[in-house]
């Protein structure tokens, strides 16, 4: 109720807080699930006993350590990858907050973390990556630096992690090429600079297929650890079911082909133990939602209103989409080329054995079996991004030797003895790499990356919405602007979301009304004053219309308030603030002296 009530601005005393007794008797209703994965815990721990918990752990140590080991030549190309790919998100780290980041940030970074793995009612929560920005701002405050450092420490590893899993899988220099395709695309700066947590389901990706070749050798531990990577992946993100699918299937078929039926059924146990610690894991959620819960909001964004042909024609839309990000900034038939090394990738790995053929033939049939199970839902472009490994890593199969790397069976190996030219290739990798981050500039990159969800710098809004007051009237703005500002209004002005979220009919309309919305919105609705969910807003009129870039702050009030006429174009004080010629530092600068604005300065 204390955080809900200064969640809403609201004094506590006045405060009815969401969970009331009906909301309490819920809770207690669904509690006593939590003893069913506690008593079998519990059960399992007495069964394995000290002794063989010990030799768990220094096998799964022995099995970490296996799979994480490179080449010296290796490992310090990677090191020089990170240090360039750290350089290229220092260029590119001022790129304006964007929309989802934001309302992470407002709606669960600023909360209690049991607020965190409680409330599982948007897919804004990256639970796991919402933990780690909690954490981040406790430490280092709410600068877009310190917001962004979970997704930019875990877009680093992954470099280490791409050679690691294409080391394993087909080879070393299959390992050089695909963590130098990692640092050299856009779209992985963009990752590293979105507090989101789809870098975590990427790094825990490359991890399980690093641990593949253990776990097809039945190496003791190499189970736990892929279970145990699974689990952290789906509480990043939901949406690392598509990695696991293929993973699972890969790794269930190859099996049935080289050694039957039942060494393929081993599998099994494997995937139902991922399923159970990750229903464990948002257990809290389901238990404090007022309805399904997790599984309630992942149902509900699967676009099952449309039939099956308009499914799988958005699902194609989507995936262009995401393409476009993915090979920016090259387009049309120069990113369509793109296509072929990654089928001869596809191709290669399913004529090989091992790990190749897993990637392979996971990626045709495991990533058809979670659409079928999903009715053939659609993902959004900004999810797929699951996909880049198995992109990358086919790139890097079509075009190097096929040396699969299990082990090092010696020292000198470790060290690249054997490494005859291959220091003299790491050096044009990173020449390549170092190459692809300085031939991008920073204001290209943050202008014309395609589809980023974002509406580009709010720092003026947010001082003008300021100095304009928030005591009157309710201010509400579209999903694509509410989080940015609102982000905005609380880092620099110490405002919590005073704006609220555009939504169903307020119950309280309270005129004058402020909307924000951008350019495309207006663009798209003939009307928009059907977008203002007010009761009885056939009475309101538009009585200003200010430009702050791509937003829009629509001012509406009753017709019989206002004194002037209903008009959509700016007036001479109300066009854009660069248009004025004003002082952006200065009105950042601005203090609110906490004056009252009164009905006529809103004409």
């Amino acid at each position: 109720a204390g955080y809900e009530s200064h969640l809403k601005g609201i004094p506590r005393g006045d405060f009815t807080p969401q969970f009331d007794s009906a909301g309490v008797e819920r809770i207690r209703f669904r509690l006593p699930v939590l003893i069913v994965p506690i008593l079998a815990m519990t059960l399992g721990i007495l069964w394995l006993g000290p002794a063989r918990m010990r030799w768990t752990v220094a096998s799964i140590r022995k099995v970490l350590i296996e799979a994480l080991i490179l080449p010296r030549w290796l490992a310090l190309a990677s090191m020089v990858l990170m240090f360039l790919l750290l350089l290229g998100v220092l260029r590119n780290l001022g790129v304006p907050m964007r929309t989802d980041e934001a309302a992470s940030l407002v709606s669960f970074g600023v909360a209690d973390p049991f607020v965190i793995i409680g409330r599982y009612g948007t897919p804004n929560n990256h639970m796991l990556h919402s933990l780690l920005l909690w954490a981040s701002i406790q430490v280092f405050g709410i600068e877009p630096w310190a917001v962004r450092l979970p997704a930019l420490l875990t877009t680093l590893a992954s470099v280490p992690l791409m050679a690691i899993a294409a080391t394993r899988s087909w080879g070393r220099m299959a390992g050089l090429v695909a963590a130098t395709i990692w640092v050299s695309m856009p779209i992985t700066i963009e990752l590293a600079t979105n507090a989101r947590g789809y870098p975590m389901v990427i790094l825990v990706t490359l991890l399980m297929i690093a641990l593949l070749p253990s776990l097809r050798l039945q190496r003791p531990g190499s189970g736990v650890l892929f279970v145990i990577a699974g689990v952290i992946g789906l509480i990043s993100v939901p949406v690392m079911a598509y990695p696991l699918s293929i993973l699972h299937a890969g790794l269930f078929l190859t099996r049935w082909g080289a050694e039957g039926i039942r060494a393929a059924l081993r599998v099994v146990p494997l995937t139902v133990l991922t399923i159970l610690l990750t229903a464990i894991a948002y257990l809290p959620g389901w238990i404090m939602a007022t309805g399904a819960g997790p599984i309630e909001m992942v149902t509900g964004h699967m676009d099952h209103d449309l039939d099956w042909w308009g499914r799988l024609a958005r699902t194609g839309s989507l995936i262009a989409r995401g393409w476009e990000q993915w090979t920016w900034p090259l387009s049309g038939a120069a990113a369509l080329l793109l296509l072929l090394p990654i089928g001869i990738g596809l191709v290669r790995g399913l004529g090989a054995g091992g790990v190749a053929r897993m990637l392979a033939s996971g990626s045709l049939i495991g990533t058809v079996a979670v659409q079928v199970l999903t009715g053939f839902a659609p993902t959004p472009w900004w999810t797929m991004v699951w996909a880049l490994p198995f992109l990358i890593l086919f790139v890097a199969f079509s075009c190097t030797p096929r040396k699969p790397c299990q082990g090092f069976s010696s020292k000198a190996e470790s060290r690249g003895g054997l490494a005859g030219s291959f220091p003299l290739s790491a050096g044009l990798a990173v020449m390549v790499a170092c190459a692809a981050l300085l031939w991008i500039s920073p204001e290209k990159f943050q202008r014309e990356f395609a589809h980023r969800v974002g509406v580009g710098d709010v720092g003026v809004l947010a001082d003008w919405l300021v100095e304009d007051g928030f005591d009157t009237g309710i201010t509400i703005a579209t999903g694509m602007v509410h989080g940015p500002i609102n982000y905005e209004l609380l880092r620099s002005h110490g405002l919590l979301r005073p704006v609220r979220i555009h939504a169903g009919a307020m119950k309280d309309p309270r005129p004058p009304i402020r909307f924000l919305l951008t350019r495309d919105a207006e663009a798209r609705n003939a009307n928009v004053i059907e977008l203002v969910p007010a009761i009885g807003r056939s009475g309101l009129v538009l009585v200003r219309r200010k430009e702050f870039g791509e937003i829009l702050v629509l001012t509406f009030d009753r017709g019989s308030a206002q004194s002037v006429p209903n008009r959509l174009a700016p007036s001479s004080d109300e066009r854009p603030l660069e248009a004025r010629g004003g002082n952006e530092a200065s009105l950042r600068g601005a203090k609110w002296q906490g004056r009252r604005t009164g009905s006529s300065t809103l004409l």
